[in-house]
């Protein structure tokens, strides 16, 4: 019955619409990460350790 009524509410197009949106967006990601300049992988490699001061060394307050 459950089967039933999921095919009568016609919601076949949102899956397939759904997953060509997933597509185009993994694809665009994918292409973004293969040609980046060295340096916005350099900068993005470094964000993690970067605390914003110029040796890493706090100061004092």
């Amino acid at each position: 019955m459950r089967r039933e009524i999921m095919e009568a509410a016609g919601l076949e197009a949102f899956a397939e619409v759904g997953l060509i949106l997933f597509l185009i967006a993994f694809a665009l990601i994918v292409l973004r990460a293969l040609f980046a300049h060295k340096e916005e992988l350099h900068h993005a490699q470094n964000l993690p350790l970067e605390d914003g001061t110029l040796n890493g060394q706090e100061s004092k307050p």
